[in-house]
């Protein structure tokens, strides 16, 4: 009867870890549905501090242990706002400092359980620094816990050879360097040179990107980037495209279209009139270059952005000028990246004037 009764307890302990387990992972998975590119580097980031744990000779139940950091390390953006989570460009400081809160809120999810309690810590400090200047705790050297020191230089090589949308990614032969030169600033000494032996083979999947690549990913990016009034892109979009090409470079070419007089159609025909104005030249551009894209530079002004040459014919606006009783006019300009290279949108907007 005793040994019936431990076999029991052993099954419901086991039922019980799977339990938790299972409730971690589904938590990672909602985490991974709000940000698609969490979910990826989760994996990753487990994978390579994996590799590096084991080439430093720690045991298979330390490996194991930071590969189940790694999946769960980022678990504290469940409570990130979406606002923050899911900006697809740099943020500023109040949000930096809200996505920094995660490390310690996953930590603190974590050791309410007794057996993540040694997970947390890594969990905890994966964002600390050698030099003390990370975060949550700002400790530094050898008060980081051993296996944080690998995880945080797996984060950091993910994310250097990820391509971000605000940022494309390094080669490895770069990414390498630049641990090499973080060392002892950012990086544990000790953890480097073994690190740059396992990641010197890592395969990188080039296809990951934070560009949309389904319907809801669509509606997330439009978030951000889409202009209300008119459904074309932002400038904010044509601003990310422009400092991404400065390392792509490749040929783009643009047309400028600039509506004049149309605060005097405003006043005229009402500001109501006016934002429908709008939307109509928007449909138009629309309907003659759905294929590239189309930007509200400012209020009254738009630019077509394309990889083929273009040309814009001004008779597809003639009945919406006619409207306005030909208050309204247009104004063309046409150039490319190879005769003007801008790298940003106030070299483009300098450009333009």
């Amino acid at each position: 009867m005793v040994e019936e009764r431990t076999q029991e307890n052993l099954a419901l302990e086991e039922e019980k870890i799977n339990n938790y387990e299972k409730t971690l992972l589904s938590l990672v998975e909602l985490v991974e549905q709000r940000d698609t590119y969490t979910g990826g580097h989760s994996q990753r980031v487990a994978t390579y501090s994996r590799l590096i744990a084991e080439k430093m000779g720690y045991s298979v139940a330390e490996c194991d242990l930071i590969y189940r950091a790694g999946i769960l390390h980022d678990i504290g953006k469940i409570v990130t706002p979406d606002a923050v989570l899911l900006k697809p460009g740099k943020l500023d400081e109040l949000e930096y400092r809200l996505i920094r809160e995660h490390a310690a809120t996953g930590a603190s999810m974590l050791q309410n359980i007794p057996m993540y309690v040694e997970l947390s810590k890594i969990v905890a400090a994966h964002h600390e620094r050698y030099d003390g200047t990370g975060y949550p705790n700002g400790i530094k050297g050898e008060e980081i816990p051993k296996l944080a020191r690998l995880m945080i230089v797996a984060d950091a090589f993910d994310a250097m050879t990820t391509n971000r949308i605000y940022k494309p990614r390094m080669s490895i032969k770069d990414a390498i360097s630049e641990l090499r030169n973080l060392s002892g600033i950012q990086f544990h000494p000790e953890v480097i040179e073994a690190s740059i032996e396992v990641l010197h083979n890592i395969v990188i999947d080039t296809g990951i990107t934070q560009l949309p690549s389904s319907e809801m990913e669509n509606k997330r990016f439009a978030y951000f980037f889409e202009d209300a009034l008119t459904k074309t892109y932002n400038p904010h979009y044509l601003d990310l495209l422009l400092v991404q090409n400065q390392h792509s470079r490749k040929k783009y070419y643009f047309i400028g279209l600039f509506i004049h007089e149309f605060t005097a159609y405003n006043n005229k025909f009402s500001w109501d009139q006016g934002d429908l104005f709008l939307k109509e030249f928007a449909d138009i551009l629309r309907q003659y270059y759905g294929n590239d894209l189309i930007f509200r530079l400012h209020g009254d002004d738009f630019i077509i952005m394309s990889d083929r040459a273009l040309i814009i014919n001004q008779s597809i606006f003639t009945e919406l000028l006619s409207v306005s009783n030909n208050l309204v006019t247009l104004d063309f300009k046409e150039f490319n990246t190879d005769d003007h290279p801008v790298h940003s949108l106030a070299e483009l907007e300098k450009l333009l004037e």
